[in-house]
């Protein structure tokens, strides 16, 4: 089993959520496109490049590239009450 180590809690809790990484990591990614030059300016390129590799690394970590088929999707929604 490969470790999960890396990326991003949501919602400062223990729980890491792919969705919506994946979604901060895009919109993260695409302001770095767009405002590339600001972030240089402010000195922050390379924190930001450092922050995206972060998340994007933990990922990467998560997909399964030599399996044939899914076998188990998990989805915790919650202790309930």
């Amino acid at each position: 089993m490969n470790s999960l180590s890396g990326g991003y809690y949501d919602a400062g809790d223990a729980t890491k959520f792919t969705f919506p990484a994946s979604f901060a990591m895009t919109m993260l990614s695409w302001s770095v496109l767009e405002y590339s030059g600001k972030y240089k300016a402010t000195g922050e390129l390379d924190h930001i490049k450092d922050i995206i590799k972060w998340g994007t690394d933990y990922l990467l970590k998560t997909f399964n590239s030599s399996a044939n088929s899914v076998q188990m999707i998990a989805c915790f929604t919650g202790w309930g009450t």
